[in-house]
């Protein structure tokens, strides 16, 4: 059975991804800002999803 794990606080995120490595997941981000997105597309490798 999987599991989906909600957490809000930066902290905790790297907390959980540093203790949890070994298992797959990924980080999903809301943003509203088409600059900060655009910045993120040139600098790694993202996967884009345009919403609204």
């Amino acid at each position: 059975m999987q599991y989906i794990i909600r957490v809000k606080d930066p902290k905790q995120i790297i907390t959980l991804a540093e203790k949890y490595k070994a298992f797959p997941m990924e980080l999903t981000i809301y943003l509203n800002d088409p600059q900060a997105v655009g910045g993120l597309k040139s600098r790694m490798k993202v996967d884009v999803i345009k919403i609204g």
